[in-house]
């Protein structure tokens, strides 16, 4: 593997830990959303 590879490697896995952390504030922003909401279906 050349350095030319390993640069595009480290580039990809950066944009895919920033499109993971992206995804985890979603979802907590989606269960504070569900957490206020007063018709939830488990009634809590």
């Amino acid at each position: 593997m050349d350095a030319g590879q390993s640069d595009e490697l480290a580039e990809a896995y950066e944009q895919g830990k920033q499109a993971v952390f992206d995804a985890m504030n979603h979802f907590d922003e989606l269960a504070i959303v569900e957490r206020a909401n007063p018709y939830r279906k488990d009634g809590r």
